[in-house]
């Protein structure tokens, strides 16, 4: 508990008049409590038995005033105890929403979205109410009980004597039961995280889940889960109950012998009858206090796993941290240059190895390879989502880390793969990263990326929201405005990351097009898996394993025949129509190694048996241990395959994409699929069964013969 206190009290330092005020406030709730349960000895033994009126009224007169003085000074309190309250929960809010906003890219690796929300509305409200409840009742309880004490040794030491003991006894079930409420909260604020976690994976997930019809399983997962939830309440409500209920008891017994022992003392004559009342009744108020120093325990325990679990994010240090010497608003005039830069999100496994480029000023730049090749990491350490573990990486020869983090930033607009729109008006978003900008600005800026008509044709126009990250735009629309938002606000760069990775041809070529007329003049860089997508940069950069293999424009790369000649050859070649069909030239069909020997007769009545497929993205093609019948060709798209280690853990082998091929030993035999392949976007495959190929391949002997021995080579 005292963690707790320690963890807070730093944002009451400048809230020490209110401080003071509210314990004033105590101090006389807690001096007239007292002289009520006093009073009553001398409204007995001095007024009462005696019948003297004049002491009587007077002491009633007292009470009387003193009453009305402690509703007013009460009232006072509360509101001196509701300002420190907030001024330490603001406190708490704001410092670990900067934090927040302040960590890197490896935070929110390491934490799911509902462990970061959990801290908001779980964590921070389990604080506030330890510190009302300190506030309102802890802190009165406390004093009452050491006040208490003294004033029943200094009525007859030897009836409080046993109180105390008594009293003493009353701590015992906290002592015991203490550590175990404390994990059980621990436990439990785990358990509602987990299923923070999972409701918020099922409502992204929810078209997902109907179109699979994954209802059962979701369900049968949220009962397990609801199970765990209710045996762990069922636990920490009971040990929060004892640690209540167990005192009460304890005062109970202790009560009866107070009564017992101060009879006897009375019938001794060592103490009169307003003695033992007065006495009785400020060992009552002190037994009420220890019960309600008990009964805010359990909120004190929640309230101090709250906390540490805030203070471990608070406590988190950031990876990028300003320089002292950073420069604000570097002018940019020759290049951006990658210097001998080694980067991993691990120190043992280096995405990026000792990596030197140069991104002229006012070129379109593209940066390609095959899939995990370490492109988007390039994009990231631009922006300084991270910093290199060796090596530099320069604006005109000043090091990132020399420049103002912000500063660098604010020259940048970013667009990524997925546009995030925020739950807001269209204009809210595109002024996102320029507030100030005018109207003439906006339109232009829309117009410039061919969206302006679409949304003056909405019913609001500009100020049409926004719902639900975008569900009410088309794809295409999300894209465009998040490409004007980003035109709003760059000056300088252009940073873009696999734009048109999850678009429609027609989609695509249009938003290659306004892409390549809105950055004329800005220097650009940008990530494609797809080569056709960057084809038009001045300089091309194909990155493999972290490092750069080759470069020039896509014609240079193309007459050297080298890692982008093979790539540019695997990807074309397919042709998707409106409706989203796929139909791939025999040519293409030739590079596959299994189809490289056979005829151009051949070669086309496959290509007619090829059925076009679409899968969303998580969506698994096929399992490890599942039968399989077909070969799948990757006409857009990214998959991952994985497969289960000796743990029972599904380890990452490899990530394809456009132009490559899987599954193809299904065509030679029934064998069960060795890895999961899952679906990183949304994918538009071909497929190839067995059954429709083997008839075909029964006219051409010959042919099977040479398919069943390359198949049996390359299994």
């Amino acid at each position: 508990m005292l963690y707790l206190y320690r963890s807070v009290l730093r944002y009451l330092t400048n809230s020490k008049k209110v401080f003071t005020l509210f314990l004033l406030a105590l101090l006389f709730e807690l001096s007239f409590e007292y002289f009520t349960s006093l009073s009553i000895k001398y409204l007995i033994d001095d007024a009462i038995t005696p019948r003297n009126m004049t002491i009587f009224f007077a002491l009633l007169l007292t009470l009387l005033i003193g009453g009305i003085l402690n509703l007013l000074i009460g009232v006072g309190g509360d509101y001196t105890m509701s300002k420190l309250s907030e001024t330490i929960l603001i406190g708490l809010r704001k410092d670990l929403y900067e934090q927040t906003q302040k960590l890197s890219a490896h935070f929110y690796s390491r934490y799911r979205i509902g462990d970061i929300v959990a801290r908001f509305t779980m964590d921070i409200p389990a604080v506030e109410h330890a510190i009302m409840q300190t506030l309102s009742t802890l802190i009165l309880a406390s004093l009452s009980m050491v006040v208490g004490t003294v004033i029943l040794f200094v009525l007859e030491w030897k009836l409080a004597l046993v109180a105390f003991v008594g009293i003493v006894f009353m701590f015992v079930p906290q002592k015991l039961l203490n550590k175990r409420a404390q994990h059980l909260n621990e436990e439990y604020v785990g358990i509602v995280e987990s299923f923070s976690n999972n409701m918020d994976e099922e409502i992204k997930a929810f078209k997902l889940i109907r179109g699979f019809q994954l209802q059962e399983s979701m369900r049968n997962r949220f009962n397990k889960q609801l199970q765990v939830w209710f045996r762990l309440g069922v636990k920490r409500s009971f040990i929060n109950s004892n640690l209540e209920r167990l005192p009460i008891m304890v005062l109970s017994v202790i009560n009866v012998i107070i009564l017992g022992l101060g009879g006897y003392f009375t019938f001794q004559g060592t103490m009169t009858i307003g003695d033992l009342i007065a006495f009785y009744s400020v060992f009552d108020t002190v037994g009420i206090s220890v019960i309600q120093f008990m009964e805010v325990v359990p909120d004190l325990i929640e309230g101090e796993v709250g906390i540490r679990r805030i203070n471990e994010v608070l406590e988190i240090l950031p990876d990028l941290e300003d320089d002292e010497h950073a420069v604000d608003n570097p002018t940019f005039t020759s290049e951006i240059k990658f210097d001998k830069v080694t980067f991993g999100y691990t120190e043992t496994h280096p995405v990026i190895q000792d990596l030197s480029l140069s991104i002229p000023v006012g070129n379109y730049v593209a940066l390609v390879g095959p899939s995990g090749s370490g492109k988007s990491t390039l994009l990231q350490l631009l922006m300084r989502f991270y910093d290199p573990q060796k090596g530099s990486i320069q604006m005109d020869d000043l090091d990132l880390r020399k420049i103002q983090l912000s500063s660098l930033l604010s020259q940048a607009g970013v667009i990524f793969q997925e546009p995030y729109l925020f739950h807001a008006t269209i204009r809210d978003n595109l002024m996102i990263g320029h507030p100030d900008a005018t109207e003439k600005e906006l339109i232009e800026a829309t117009a410039a990326v061919e969206v302006h008509e679409a949304i003056m044709q909405m019913a609001n126009g500009y100020d049409t929201l926004i719902e639900n990250e975008g569900a009410n735009l088309s794809v295409s629309q999300r894209h465009r405005i998040s490409i004007a938002r980003a035109l709003l606000r760059s000056n300088e760069l252009t940073y873009m990351d696999e734009v048109a990775a999850s678009l429609d041809p027609e989609s695509e070529i249009s938003l290659n097009e306004t892409i390549s007329r809105v950055n004329q003049g800005r220097t650009v860089v940008a990530v494609s898996h797809r080569l056709k997508t960057v084809s038009h940069a001045d300089l091309i950069y194909f990155i493999r394993e972290g490092k750069v293999v080759e470069y020039g424009t896509h014609h240079e790369l193309l007459e050297r025949q080298g890692a982008y000649y093979s790539l540019w050859k695997k990807q074309q070649g397919f042709q998707l129509s409106l409706d989203g069909e796929v139909v791939i030239e025999v040519e293409r069909l030739r590079q596959m190694p299994f189809f490289a020997y056979m005829n151009e007769d051949l070669l086309h009545e496959i290509k007619d048996l090829l059925t076009t497929e679409k899968i969303t993205s998580g969506q698994d093609v096929f399992r490890q241990g599942e039968a399989g019948n077909k070969l799948y060709i990757i006409a857009r798209g990214k998959v991952e395959v994985t497969k289960g280690n000796a743990k029972g853990e599904n380890v990452r082998v490899a990530v394809l994409q456009d132009g490559d091929h899987f599954g193809e030993i299904a065509l030679l035999k029934d064998a069960p699929r060795n890895a999961n392949i899952t679906a990183l976007t949304d994918c538009t495959l071909l497929s190839l069964t067995r059954k429709q190929l083997l008839p075909l391949l029964d006219r051409y002997e010959d042919m099977k013969a040479k398919l069943y021995q390359t198949l049996s080579e390359r299994s």
